[in-house]
Protein backbone atom coordinates (compact mmCIF):
# COMPACT_ATOMS: atom_id res chain seq x y z
CA UNK A 1 0.00 0.00 0.00
CA UNK A 2 1.50 3.11 -0.83
CA UNK A 3 0.49 6.54 1.27
CA UNK A 4 0.91 9.77 1.05
CA UNK A 5 0.91 12.97 2.26
CA UNK A 6 -1.08 16.66 1.10
CA UNK A 7 -0.52 19.04 3.80
CA UNK A 8 2.81 20.61 2.32
CA UNK A 9 0.91 22.19 -0.54
CA UNK A 10 1.61 19.41 -2.43
CA UNK A 11 1.57 15.19 -2.57
CA UNK A 12 4.49 13.82 -0.85
CA UNK A 13 4.79 10.02 -0.53
CA UNK A 14 5.39 9.20 2.65
CA UNK A 15 7.99 5.31 2.92
CA UNK A 16 7.01 2.64 4.63
CA UNK A 17 9.06 1.48 7.58
CA UNK A 18 9.95 -2.12 7.73
CA UNK A 19 9.43 -4.24 11.08
CA UNK A 20 12.31 -5.30 11.79
CA UNK A 21 11.34 -8.18 14.14
CA UNK A 22 7.96 -10.34 14.65
CA UNK A 23 7.94 -9.15 18.30
CA UNK A 24 7.96 -5.58 17.07
CA UNK A 25 4.70 -6.16 14.90
CA UNK A 26 3.21 -8.42 18.07
CA UNK A 27 3.92 -5.21 20.14
CA UNK A 28 2.16 -2.51 18.87
CA UNK A 29 -0.77 -4.64 18.60
CA UNK A 30 -0.74 -5.78 21.81
CA UNK A 31 -0.16 -2.46 23.95
CA UNK A 32 -3.65 -1.23 21.71
CA UNK A 33 -5.42 -4.17 21.69
CA UNK A 34 -8.95 -2.24 21.49
CA UNK A 35 -7.77 0.41 19.21
CA UNK A 36 -6.94 -2.65 16.61
CA UNK A 37 -9.62 -5.32 17.70
CA UNK A 38 -12.17 -3.04 19.88
CA UNK A 39 -14.92 -5.97 20.11
CA UNK A 40 -12.34 -8.17 22.02
CA UNK A 41 -11.61 -8.57 25.43
CA UNK A 42 -8.23 -9.40 25.68
CA UNK A 43 -7.09 -12.54 28.05
CA UNK A 44 -3.23 -12.40 27.50
CA UNK A 45 -0.15 -12.95 25.83
CA UNK A 46 1.77 -16.07 25.36
CA UNK A 47 -0.86 -18.10 26.52
CA UNK A 48 0.22 -21.71 26.92
CA UNK A 49 -2.44 -24.47 26.83
CA UNK A 50 -1.15 -27.65 27.02
CA UNK A 51 1.68 -28.30 24.77
CA UNK A 52 1.08 -24.87 22.78
CA UNK A 53 1.47 -20.89 23.25
CA UNK A 54 -0.05 -19.15 21.52
CA UNK A 55 0.61 -15.21 20.34
CA UNK A 56 -2.30 -13.93 21.84
CA UNK A 57 -5.88 -14.54 23.13
CA UNK A 58 -9.40 -12.79 23.35
CA UNK A 59 -12.80 -13.22 23.71
CA UNK A 60 -14.93 -12.23 21.19
CA UNK A 61 -18.41 -11.05 23.54
CA UNK A 62 -20.97 -11.23 20.35
CA UNK A 63 -19.99 -13.81 19.19
CA UNK A 64 -19.19 -15.98 22.90
CA UNK A 65 -16.23 -17.48 21.30
CA UNK A 66 -12.43 -17.64 22.21
CA UNK A 67 -9.99 -15.50 19.49
CA UNK A 68 -6.88 -16.57 18.47
CA UNK A 69 -4.66 -14.48 17.17
CA UNK A 70 -1.30 -15.13 15.45
CA UNK A 71 1.63 -12.74 14.22
CA UNK A 72 3.66 -13.34 11.40
CA UNK A 73 6.48 -10.86 10.27
CA UNK A 74 6.04 -13.04 6.62
CA UNK A 75 3.47 -15.70 5.89
CA UNK A 76 4.87 -18.56 5.57
CA UNK A 77 3.16 -21.49 4.03
CA UNK A 78 3.06 -23.76 7.94
CA UNK A 79 1.05 -21.15 9.70
CA UNK A 80 -2.32 -21.95 8.55
CA UNK A 81 -2.01 -25.17 9.84
CA UNK A 82 -0.33 -23.85 12.67
CA UNK A 83 -3.51 -21.81 13.51
CA UNK A 84 -5.69 -24.62 12.82
CA UNK A 85 -3.90 -26.91 15.47
CA UNK A 86 -3.91 -23.78 17.83
CA UNK A 87 -8.22 -24.13 17.06
CA UNK A 88 -8.11 -27.99 18.01
CA UNK A 89 -6.38 -27.74 20.97
CA UNK A 90 -8.83 -24.92 22.90
CA UNK A 91 -11.35 -27.20 21.58
CA UNK A 92 -9.85 -30.47 23.36
CA UNK A 93 -9.01 -28.47 26.21
CA UNK A 94 -12.35 -26.53 26.97
CA UNK A 95 -11.51 -26.36 30.68
CA UNK A 96 -8.15 -24.98 30.87
CA UNK A 97 -9.05 -22.08 27.94
CA UNK A 98 -12.43 -21.16 30.45
CA UNK A 99 -9.37 -20.29 33.75
CA UNK A 100 -7.85 -18.16 31.58
CA UNK A 101 -10.79 -16.45 31.33
CA UNK A 102 -11.92 -16.77 34.37
CA UNK A 103 -8.74 -15.54 35.83
CA UNK A 104 -8.86 -12.46 33.72
CA UNK A 105 -12.08 -11.45 34.84
CA UNK A 106 -12.00 -12.33 38.34
CA UNK A 107 -14.96 -14.65 37.23
CA UNK A 108 -15.41 -17.92 38.84
CA UNK A 109 -19.01 -18.55 37.55
CA UNK A 110 -17.81 -19.07 33.67
CA UNK A 111 -19.04 -22.83 32.47
CA UNK A 112 -17.30 -24.42 29.08
CA UNK A 113 -20.83 -24.71 28.42
CA UNK A 114 -22.20 -21.60 27.98
CA UNK A 115 -19.08 -21.20 25.42
CA UNK A 116 -19.50 -21.49 21.23
CA UNK A 117 -16.55 -23.43 20.60
CA UNK A 118 -17.65 -23.86 17.02
CA UNK A 119 -17.37 -19.93 16.38
CA UNK A 120 -14.10 -19.91 17.66
CA UNK A 121 -11.81 -17.21 15.51
CA UNK A 122 -8.76 -17.75 14.03
CA UNK A 123 -6.67 -14.35 12.74
CA UNK A 124 -3.46 -13.90 11.28
CA UNK A 125 -2.04 -10.22 11.69
CA UNK A 126 1.06 -10.06 9.35
CA UNK A 127 3.05 -7.46 6.59
CA UNK A 128 2.02 -9.47 3.88
CA UNK A 129 -0.19 -12.08 2.12
CA UNK A 130 -0.57 -13.95 -1.19
CA UNK A 131 -3.16 -14.77 -3.28
CA UNK A 132 -3.60 -18.58 -2.39
CA UNK A 133 -2.83 -17.73 1.31
CA UNK A 134 -6.02 -15.45 1.14
CA UNK A 135 -7.93 -18.02 -0.61
CA UNK A 136 -6.50 -20.96 1.16
CA UNK A 137 -7.60 -18.97 4.66
CA UNK A 138 -11.08 -18.26 3.35
CA UNK A 139 -11.61 -21.87 3.11
CA UNK A 140 -10.87 -22.83 6.68
CA UNK A 141 -12.35 -19.57 7.99
CA UNK A 142 -9.00 -17.85 9.05
CA UNK A 143 -8.86 -14.39 9.14
CA UNK A 144 -5.52 -12.37 7.19
CA UNK A 145 -4.94 -8.61 8.27
CA UNK A 146 -1.93 -6.52 6.91
CA UNK A 147 -0.18 -4.45 8.81
CA UNK A 148 1.58 -1.60 7.42
CA UNK A 149 4.04 0.87 9.04
CA UNK A 150 4.83 4.23 8.03
CA UNK A 151 6.49 7.61 9.25
CA UNK A 152 3.72 8.65 11.97
CA UNK A 153 1.11 6.39 10.66
CA UNK A 154 -0.03 2.64 10.72
CA UNK A 155 -2.59 0.70 7.94
CA UNK A 156 -4.52 -2.33 8.87
CA UNK A 157 -6.72 -3.43 6.60
CA UNK A 158 -8.09 -7.50 6.10
CA UNK A 159 -6.32 -9.18 3.02
CA UNK A 160 -8.47 -9.36 0.23
CA UNK A 161 -7.56 -10.15 -3.48
CA UNK A 162 -7.05 -7.36 -5.89
CA UNK A 163 -9.86 -6.53 -8.20
CA UNK A 164 -6.97 -6.12 -10.79
CA UNK A 165 -5.10 -9.71 -9.63
CA UNK A 166 -4.54 -11.66 -12.92
CA UNK A 167 -7.03 -13.80 -13.44
CA UNK A 168 -4.35 -16.91 -14.02
CA UNK A 169 -3.29 -16.52 -10.62
CA UNK A 170 -7.27 -17.46 -9.04
CA UNK A 171 -8.80 -20.61 -8.59
CA UNK A 172 -11.29 -20.74 -10.98
CA UNK A 173 -14.64 -20.39 -9.55
CA UNK A 174 -17.72 -22.57 -10.65
CA UNK A 175 -19.70 -21.02 -13.00
CA UNK A 176 -16.94 -18.16 -13.58
CA UNK A 177 -16.63 -19.31 -17.33
CA UNK A 178 -19.49 -18.58 -20.18
CA UNK A 179 -21.65 -21.89 -20.33
CA UNK A 180 -20.11 -23.23 -17.25
CA UNK A 181 -22.57 -25.09 -15.80
CA UNK A 182 -21.09 -25.36 -11.67
CA UNK A 183 -19.87 -28.82 -10.64
CA UNK A 184 -22.36 -29.91 -8.06
CA UNK A 185 -19.47 -31.45 -6.04
CA UNK A 186 -15.28 -29.67 -6.43
CA UNK A 187 -13.71 -32.51 -3.95
CA UNK A 188 -10.47 -32.40 -3.17
CA UNK A 189 -8.03 -35.00 -5.11
CA UNK A 190 -8.88 -38.47 -3.70
CA UNK A 191 -8.51 -42.08 -5.37
CA UNK A 192 -12.09 -42.14 -6.61
CA UNK A 193 -10.77 -39.61 -9.34
CA UNK A 194 -8.21 -41.86 -10.76
CA UNK A 195 -11.26 -44.67 -10.59
CA UNK A 196 -13.55 -42.45 -12.73
CA UNK A 197 -10.65 -42.51 -15.14
CA UNK A 198 -9.97 -45.85 -15.45
CA UNK A 199 -13.61 -47.29 -15.13
CA UNK A 200 -14.40 -48.07 -18.71
CA UNK A 201 -11.92 -50.95 -18.31
CA UNK A 202 -9.21 -49.35 -21.15
CA UNK A 203 -5.53 -48.43 -20.64
CA UNK A 204 -4.59 -45.01 -19.79
CA UNK A 205 -1.87 -42.37 -19.98
CA UNK A 206 -0.69 -40.52 -16.87
CA UNK A 207 -1.99 -37.10 -18.94
CA UNK A 208 -5.46 -38.56 -19.07
CA UNK A 209 -5.24 -38.99 -15.35
CA UNK A 210 -3.34 -35.81 -14.77
CA UNK A 211 -6.19 -33.61 -16.82
CA UNK A 212 -8.67 -35.26 -14.79
CA UNK A 213 -7.55 -34.13 -11.59
CA UNK A 214 -6.29 -30.87 -12.68
CA UNK A 215 -9.98 -30.25 -13.95
CA UNK A 216 -11.51 -31.34 -10.23
CA UNK A 217 -8.66 -29.30 -8.47
CA UNK A 218 -9.57 -26.53 -10.42
CA UNK A 219 -11.13 -24.62 -7.81
CA UNK A 220 -8.44 -25.23 -5.37
CA UNK A 221 -5.47 -22.73 -5.10
CA UNK A 222 -2.57 -26.06 -5.92
CA UNK A 223 0.01 -26.04 -7.95
CA UNK A 224 0.22 -28.14 -11.28
CA UNK A 225 3.55 -29.27 -10.47
CA UNK A 226 1.90 -30.40 -6.56
CA UNK A 227 -1.14 -32.00 -8.39
CA UNK A 228 0.68 -34.38 -10.73
CA UNK A 229 2.99 -35.24 -7.51
CA UNK A 230 -0.13 -36.57 -5.30
CA UNK A 231 -1.13 -38.31 -8.89
CA UNK A 232 2.28 -40.12 -9.22
CA UNK A 233 2.02 -40.82 -5.30
CA UNK A 234 -1.57 -42.20 -5.24
CA UNK A 235 -0.84 -44.84 -8.57
CA UNK A 236 1.96 -45.91 -6.70
CA UNK A 237 0.13 -46.65 -3.71
CA UNK A 238 -3.02 -47.98 -5.61
CA UNK A 239 -0.35 -50.46 -7.48
CA UNK A 240 1.30 -51.91 -4.39
CA UNK A 241 -2.39 -53.09 -3.24
CA UNK A 242 -3.12 -54.94 -6.60
CA UNK A 243 -5.85 -52.29 -7.50
CA UNK A 244 -4.04 -51.17 -10.56
CA UNK A 245 -1.31 -52.35 -12.67
CA UNK A 246 1.16 -50.75 -14.92
CA UNK A 247 1.21 -51.72 -18.35
CA UNK A 248 4.30 -50.14 -19.41
CA UNK A 249 6.30 -46.98 -18.20
CA UNK A 250 3.35 -44.49 -18.30
CA UNK A 251 0.01 -46.31 -19.16
CA UNK A 252 -2.20 -47.87 -16.34
CA UNK A 253 -5.13 -50.48 -16.18
CA UNK A 254 -7.25 -51.44 -13.21
CA UNK A 255 -7.09 -54.84 -12.39
CA UNK A 256 -10.17 -57.27 -13.12
CA UNK A 257 -12.20 -56.38 -9.60
CA UNK A 258 -11.75 -52.39 -10.79
CA UNK A 259 -15.63 -52.10 -9.27
CA UNK A 260 -14.05 -51.44 -5.79
CA UNK A 261 -13.65 -48.22 -4.10
CA UNK A 262 -10.93 -47.01 -1.11
CA UNK A 263 -13.26 -48.11 1.82
CA UNK A 264 -13.74 -51.46 0.43
CA UNK A 265 -9.76 -52.34 -0.02
CA UNK A 266 -8.11 -54.82 2.15
CA UNK A 267 -6.16 -53.03 4.71
CA UNK A 268 -3.20 -54.92 3.97
CA UNK A 269 -2.44 -56.76 0.60
CA UNK A 270 0.26 -59.07 0.08
CA UNK A 271 0.30 -60.65 3.51
CA UNK A 272 -0.35 -63.95 4.61
CA UNK A 273 -0.15 -63.34 8.45
CA UNK A 274 -1.82 -61.45 10.57
CA UNK A 275 0.54 -59.45 13.11
CA UNK A 276 -0.37 -58.96 16.78
CA UNK A 277 0.52 -55.65 18.51
CA UNK A 278 1.90 -57.95 21.85
CA UNK A 279 4.01 -59.90 19.25
CA UNK A 280 5.78 -56.62 18.03
CA UNK A 281 5.68 -55.16 21.30
CA UNK A 282 7.61 -58.35 22.40
CA UNK A 283 10.53 -57.72 19.95
CA UNK A 284 9.00 -61.21 17.90
CA UNK A 285 8.70 -61.67 13.78
CA UNK A 286 12.23 -59.09 13.80
CA UNK A 287 11.31 -56.20 15.19
CA UNK A 288 12.99 -54.71 17.99
CA UNK A 289 11.55 -55.21 22.07
CA UNK A 290 11.67 -51.73 23.65
CA UNK A 291 12.41 -51.17 27.44
CA UNK A 292 9.40 -50.64 29.97
CA UNK A 293 9.90 -46.68 29.83
CA UNK A 294 9.44 -46.83 26.10
CA UNK A 295 6.65 -49.23 26.11
CA UNK A 296 4.81 -46.69 28.39
CA UNK A 297 5.74 -44.26 25.87
CA UNK A 298 3.42 -46.16 22.79
CA UNK A 299 0.65 -46.58 25.05
CA UNK A 300 0.60 -43.05 25.99
CA UNK A 301 1.18 -42.17 22.24
CA UNK A 302 -1.02 -44.81 20.62
CA UNK A 303 -4.32 -43.97 22.88
CA UNK A 304 -3.67 -40.28 21.79
CA UNK A 305 -4.18 -41.10 18.20
CA UNK A 306 -6.77 -43.34 18.48
CA UNK A 307 -8.65 -41.55 21.13
CA UNK A 308 -7.93 -37.86 20.21
CA UNK A 309 -7.04 -37.83 16.66
CA UNK A 310 -9.90 -40.95 16.05
CA UNK A 311 -7.59 -42.51 13.77
CA UNK A 312 -7.62 -46.33 13.49
CA UNK A 313 -4.46 -48.47 13.86
CA UNK A 314 -3.14 -51.22 11.57
CA UNK A 315 -0.25 -53.58 12.41
CA UNK A 316 2.33 -54.91 10.28
CA UNK A 317 5.33 -56.68 10.87
CA UNK A 318 8.00 -54.22 12.18
CA UNK A 319 5.56 -51.01 12.24
CA UNK A 320 2.37 -49.62 13.20
CA UNK A 321 0.51 -47.57 11.13
CA UNK A 322 -2.37 -45.04 11.74
CA UNK A 323 -5.59 -43.78 8.94
CA UNK A 324 -8.19 -42.26 8.46
CA UNK A 325 -11.82 -44.13 8.23
CA UNK A 326 -11.09 -43.79 4.06
CA UNK A 327 -7.72 -45.10 4.55
CA UNK A 328 -5.75 -42.43 3.85
CA UNK A 329 -2.44 -43.15 6.14
CA UNK A 330 -1.45 -40.50 8.66
CA UNK A 331 1.57 -41.93 10.32
CA UNK A 332 3.83 -44.63 11.50
CA UNK A 333 5.69 -45.97 14.59
CA UNK A 334 8.15 -47.64 14.68
CA UNK A 335 9.95 -49.39 17.55
CA UNK A 336 13.80 -48.69 18.85
CA UNK A 337 14.82 -50.16 22.15
CA UNK A 338 15.38 -46.67 23.80
CA UNK A 339 13.19 -44.26 21.62
CA UNK A 340 9.77 -44.58 18.86
CA UNK A 341 10.43 -43.34 15.49
CA UNK A 342 7.27 -41.76 14.15
CA UNK A 343 7.24 -40.99 10.22
CA UNK A 344 4.69 -38.53 9.23
CA UNK A 345 2.53 -39.73 5.79
CA UNK A 346 3.22 -36.53 3.67
CA UNK A 347 5.59 -36.02 0.80
CA UNK A 348 8.56 -33.81 0.88
CA UNK A 349 7.49 -30.24 0.82
CA UNK A 350 4.02 -30.65 1.95
CA UNK A 351 3.84 -28.67 4.76
CA UNK A 352 6.75 -26.64 7.14
CA UNK A 353 7.87 -28.57 9.92
CA UNK A 354 10.81 -27.86 12.13
CA UNK A 355 14.54 -29.21 11.15
CA UNK A 356 15.23 -29.63 15.17
CA UNK A 357 12.60 -31.97 15.76
CA UNK A 358 11.24 -33.23 12.32
CA UNK A 359 13.87 -34.82 9.89
CA UNK A 360 13.81 -35.24 6.54
CA UNK A 361 14.10 -39.39 5.10
CA UNK A 362 13.26 -38.91 1.69
CA UNK A 363 16.78 -39.99 0.27
CA UNK A 364 16.53 -42.52 3.10
CA UNK A 365 15.39 -46.39 3.53
CA UNK A 366 13.06 -47.03 6.50
CA UNK A 367 9.66 -48.46 7.84
CA UNK A 368 6.48 -46.74 7.10
CA UNK A 369 5.08 -43.99 4.63
CA UNK A 370 5.96 -40.85 4.33
CA UNK A 371 9.00 -38.34 4.12
CA UNK A 372 9.59 -36.84 7.13
CA UNK A 373 10.42 -38.41 11.02
CA UNK A 374 10.40 -37.69 14.80
CA UNK A 375 11.89 -39.62 17.29
CA UNK A 376 10.36 -39.93 20.82
CA UNK A 377 12.58 -40.40 23.69
CA UNK A 378 10.43 -38.45 26.46
CA UNK A 379 6.69 -37.15 27.02
CA UNK A 380 7.77 -33.85 25.66
CA UNK A 381 8.87 -35.52 22.77
CA UNK A 382 5.01 -37.32 22.58
CA UNK A 383 3.31 -34.08 23.15
CA UNK A 384 5.39 -32.37 20.52
CA UNK A 385 4.66 -35.20 18.28
CA UNK A 386 1.03 -35.05 18.23
CA UNK A 387 0.91 -30.96 17.42
CA UNK A 388 2.60 -32.29 13.90
CA UNK A 389 0.28 -35.17 13.67
CA UNK A 390 -2.56 -32.70 13.91
CA UNK A 391 -0.91 -30.75 11.27
CA UNK A 392 -0.21 -33.66 8.90
CA UNK A 393 -4.30 -34.98 9.18
CA UNK A 394 -5.84 -31.30 8.73
CA UNK A 395 -3.29 -30.80 5.59
CA UNK A 396 -3.93 -34.63 4.52
CA UNK A 397 -7.94 -33.59 5.04
CA UNK A 398 -7.87 -30.52 2.77
CA UNK A 399 -5.69 -32.32 0.01
CA UNK A 400 -8.21 -35.30 0.22
CA UNK A 401 -5.14 -37.59 0.20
Amino acid sequence: MRLFATDRGGIEEIPEIKFKKESDLRRTVDQNPALFFPNFEPIGIECKIKHIRIDALAFDREANAFVIIEYKKGMDHGVLNQVLAYKETLKQNQNDCVVLLMNKRGDSKLNAKEIDWQKTRMIIVGTSSTTSQIYASSSVNIELYEIHKYLGHLTVSKAVVKDNEPSAHRPRQPGSDQGEKPSASYTSFNSSIIFSVFEDGKTHTLSEVYAAVEESCAQKPISTFRIRQRVRARIKALCAKNTMVRVDKSTYRLTSDSGRTDKQQPTRVGSTKDYSEKDWLDGKDGSTKPTPQVRDLYFALNRALLVTRHLERIQNKRWASYRLKDNTQVCSIVLHKNKLEIVYAISKGDILLPKDFVHDISDVGHYGKGDYRSYVATQSDASRVMKYVVDVQQHLSRSGL
